[in-house]
C-alpha cells in the first residue's frame, strides 16, 4: 500500500479528469468515470465546485480502485443539510485483500462530511461495516416478478435434466434452452394480454399524459413526507431528466471500455407521466419510470412519484404496468404502498414479492443531522444515486 497514490478529484476538475482518461488511459485497465458521468456530477444542483467527487487509487499511472460521492439533500425540520452518497466502489481484482478498500474508506471518512449509502455488495457492506458505518435503516417495497408465470420452467429443467444423464450432445441441450427461451416469451405475452382488462379497470376515470418535464407545479406540498427525509425536487428530477449518464446501447455516448459500472445497457429510458381525471381534467399527480435491462431481465421501475391521494394509486399502478407491458418486462418494482394495495387481489398476489434496501451512514458527530435522523428518517426508493442506474 506504501506505492499507492490516492488522487482527489474535485467537482470542478472532474470533466477534465475524466476527459484525459478517455485519451490517455489504458483500455485494458479500470476506469474511475465515464464523461457522461463526470458531466452529469458536474450539474447536480446540490453540488459545489470544490467537492471532492471521487477518490481514485492509482499505483504508478494505473488506476486501482475508486470510490465516488454524489452530494444530496437531507431536509430537517430546521434547515435542508447535506450529505453524500457513495455511489461507487470498486478494486481491481489483483489489488483485493490487500486493504486498498479500507484505505479509500478511510480517506473518504477523513474528509469529515455525513456519508450514507445503499444498494451495496455484500463484500463492500462488509469492508464499510468494518471501518465503523453503521445501519441507518431499511426500504421496503415490492417487486412483481412476471417470471413466475414461466409455468414450463419445471418441464424444461426436467428435460435437461433427462439429456444430461441420457448423455445427449450438446447440440439437443442447446435446442431445449432455445425452446425453452421461445417459450417464456410466449407464455410473457400470455400474461400481459390477460391483465389488459385489469389495467383498464386500474386506470378507471384517469387518463396518462406523457411529459418532458417535472416542474414545482406537479408536486402536492401536503403529500411531502414529514421531515427528515432525503429531498428530491423538481430541480433534481429535472438534472436527472436532462443529464443522463446511463444509455441504452444505441445512445450511447463516451462510453469507456472498462468501467465496471457501465455506461450503457440494452435499455435505458425514462418516462415521466402526468395523471389527470378523465371527467374534469384535473390534475391527480405524476410518476417517472425508467427500463432497463438489469442481468438479462428487462425491468420497470417506478422513481420519483407524488398522487393527490392515495385514490389515484390504482391509477398510478395500470400507468407504470403500461409502460412494462410496452417493453415486456420480466419485473416492475413499486413502492409498498402500491403492493399492499395490489396483494389482496388473487392475480397480483402470486406475482408479488416484498423486498427491503438497507442503507448505511457515517455521521460525522453525535450532533450530526444525519445522526439525529436515524430511526425517524422517512426512506424513499430513489435515495442517492439509484434513479439514474
Amino acid at each position: 500500500m506504501n506505492d499507492i497514490r490516492i488522487q482527489h478529484v474535485r467537482l470542478r476538475d472532474l470533466v477534465r479528469f475524466a476527459s484525459n482518461f478517455l485519451a490517455n488511459g489504458d483500455s485494458s485497465h479500470a476506469a474511475p468515470i465515464t464523461l457522461a458521468r463526470a458531466k452529469a456530477h458536474a450539474k447536480n444542483p446540490h453540488a459545489r465546485d470544490s467537492d471532492v467527487a471521487l477518490l481514485a487509487a492509482f499505483d504508478g499511472q494505473r488506476c486501482v480502485g475508486y470510490i465516488g460521492r454524489l452530494p444530496g439533500v437531507l431536509r430537517t425540520q430546521g434547515a435542508d443539510e447535506r450529505v453524500f452518497w457513495i455511489t461507487t466502489f470498486f478494486l481491481e481484482e489483483g489489488y483485493r485483500g490487500m486493504g486498498l478498500g479500507k484505505l479509500l474508506l478511510k480517506e473518504l471518512v477523513d474528509l469529515k462530511e455525513d456519508l450514507v449509502t445503499s444498494r451495496v455488495t455484500e463484500k463492500a457492506e462488509n469492508a464499510m461495516v468494518s471501518l465503523g458505518m453503521k445501519i441507518l435503516g431499511e426500504l421496503p417495497y415490492f417487486q412483481i416478478r412476471v417470471e413466475r408465470g414461466h409455468v414450463s420452467g419445471p418441464l424444461f429443467e426436467a428435460l435437461g435434466l433427462l439429456a444430461c444423464l441420457g448423455g445427449r450432445s450438446n447440440l439437443l441441450s442447446r435446442f431445449l434452452e432455445l425452446l425453452e427461451k421461445a417459450v417464456a416469451a410466449l407464455e410473457k405475452r400470455f400474461f400481459y394480454a390477460s391483465i389488459s382488462g385489469l389495467l383498464t379497470q386500474l386506470a378507471r376515470g384517469c387518463r396518462f399524459q406523457t411529459a418532458e418535464h417535472i416542474e414545482e407545479s406537479d408536486f402536492f406540498p401536503e403529500q411531502w413526507p414529514s421531515p427528515p427525509f432525503f429531498y428530491r425536487g423538481p430541480e433534481t428530477i429535472e438534472w436527472m431528466l436532462k443529464n443522463k449518464w446511463v444509455f441504452s446501447k444505441d445512445d450511447a455516448k463516451d462510453e469507456v471500455p472498462n468501467y465496471y459500472f457501465s455506461g450503457a445497457k440494452a435499455l435505458f429510458e425514462y418516462v415521466p407521466v402526468r395523471l389527470f381525471s378523465k371527467r374534469t381534467g384535473e390534475y391527480k399527480g405524476f410518476l417517472i419510470t425508467c427500463a432497463s435491462t438489469q442481468k438479462k431481465r428487462i425491468q420497470v421501475r417506478v422513481l420519483d412519484n407524488m398522487l393527490a391521494n392515495d385514490d389515484e394509486i390504482p391509477a398510478a399502478c395500470a400507468a407504470a404496468l403500461s409502460h412494462a407491458r410496452a417493453v415486456r418486462a420480466d419485473r416492475i418494482e413499486i413502492p409498498q404502498k402500491w403492493g399492499l394495495f395490489l396483494k389482496p387481489n388473487p392475480v397480483w398476489k402470486s406475482f408479488l414479492k416484498k423486498q427491503t434496501r438497507t442503507y448505511l451512514y457515517w455521521p460525522t458527530s453525535g450532533e450530526s443531522a444525519l445522526e439525529k435522523a436515524k430511526g425517524k428518517i422517512a426512506l424513499d426508493y430513489c435515495d442517492g444515486d439509484i434513479a439514474f442506474t
